[in-house]
């Protein structure tokens, strides 16, 4: 406790200086309650800040935005490899198509039979 808090607390309930009214008294009490209610404000935000600034508390939340930032990133890498293979899967497909309506037509061709065939645009034509 400070000189001034001492001399304030010289004076509370009936120790009042001559001239000094109760109402006086009584608003000097509320600014004591004030200014300690302000200095236990004051000690709660400096214990936070504090607590912000160890090293641990730093650390931990470098770690955390690392862990999210390198979760997200696997995820996005695992979205683009799936588009791959499912594009990879569409072309594959779409080659077996061609080939097999190609080995079908070059059949139909060649068989016992064949018809008269003539390559058009890759394709054999009756």
């Amino acid at each position: 406790m400070d000189d001034t808090s001492r001399r304030l607390d010289d004076f509370a309930d009936d120790q009042r200086p001559l001239g000094e009214d109760a109402d006086t008294t009584r608003r000097t009490a509320v600014i004591r309650d004030e200014i300690e209610q302000t200095r236990e404000e004051m000690a709660d935000t400096i214990d936070a800040i504090q607590d912000k600034l160890r090293p641990r508390t730093i650390v931990a939340g470098a770690t955390e935005r690392i862990k999210a930032a390198t979760t997200e990133g696997a995820r996005a890498m695992a979205d683009t490899a799936g588009e791959m293979a499912q594009n990879a899967i569409n072309r594959t497909r779409e080659t077996a198509r061609d080939v097999i309506n190609r080995t079908r037509d070059t059949s139909r061709c060649h068989g016992p039979d064949p018809p008269r065939c003539q390559w058009t645009d890759g394709h054999h034509s009756r």
